[in-house]
């Protein structure tokens, strides 16, 4: 009988699996490993140059990369805020949150999430937007969670050509348009929160507290849709799979 030398099977075996572990930590797992907290605060002493902190939100965005968190400080934050680079997986995403009152404004969109994936926004009260409150173009695999969406002179959050992205928890009040549009996208949940005051009386047209248009797979649960100047959840345009379950809806027109 034969004798096997286990040493001619074990070794070879072994470094394959060294092998999968550097090519692991060069080319995923290092970005978390290496993840950073990047700091917001305008106050006096901050500076976009060196980050210590930064003053502006869009400087800090624009410095992180996949598995950062951007921490907001509490203040007001003038101008819109692009986001128009990736994480590269849900453990590895961009995170821009806050956990106390920041609050942003703009002349153009709040913030303004445009072809990126991997992304969370969190916390902020977006408020008197000269545009959308937040808008996401292009998108994949983001979330926008715990935001109150106030006053836009546009709709309040607009989900525009983007797929498997994610509203929790969000507060959108007095829009001159549309609450929540959604429109050519698939897989977006809206979750919780609540959607009031669309429309009529603010801009003296008649809008949807949710719109879904030429948009599929989508679901709709557990958010409060009322005082709308229009139906509260509207789906036209040949949408389809659109499921709407635990919503309280009242006093639309």
């Amino acid at each position: 009988m034969a004798k096997v030398a286990w040493t001619s099977i074990f070794r070879p075996l072994a470094w394959a699996v060294i092998t999968i572990v550097v090519i692991g930590i060069t080319f995923g797992w290092s970005e978390v490993a290496n993840a950073a907290t990047l700091l917001v605060n305008n106050q006096s002493g901050c500076s976009d140059a060196t980050g210590s902190p930064y003053c502006t939100i869009n400087a800090a965005v624009a410095d992180a990369g996949p598995g950062d968190t951007v921490s907001v400080a509490a203040g007001f934050y003038s101008g819109r805020v692009l986001v128009n680079h990736s994480g590269t997986s849900a453990g590895a995403r961009i995170t821009i949150t806050t956990s106390q009152n920041a609050v942003v404004t703009s002349t153009t969109q709040g913030f303004d999430v445009a072809g990126a994936a991997w992304v969370t926004i969190n916390g902020f009260t977006v408020d008197q937007t000269g545009f959308e409150g937040i808008r996401c173009t292009l998108c994949s695999h983001v979330s926008l969670s715990n935001n109150l969406v106030k006053r836009s002179t546009g709709i309040g959050i607009y989900i525009n050509n983007s797929m498997d992205t994610a509203l929790a928890a969000n507060q959108v009040e007095d829009s001159l348009l549309v609450g929540i549009s959604v429109a050519g996208s698939q897989r977006i949940t809206v979750n919780g929160g609540y959607v009031r005051r669309s429309g009529l009386p603010l801009s003296g047209k008649m809008k949807n507290g949710i719109k879904f248009s030429t948009s599929s797979d989508s679901l709709v649960d557990g958010t409060e849709v009322s005082y709308n100047s229009d139906i509260g959840v509207y789906v036209i345009d040949a949408s389809t799979g659109i499921r709407i379950k635990r919503v309280s809806a009242h006093h639309n027109a």
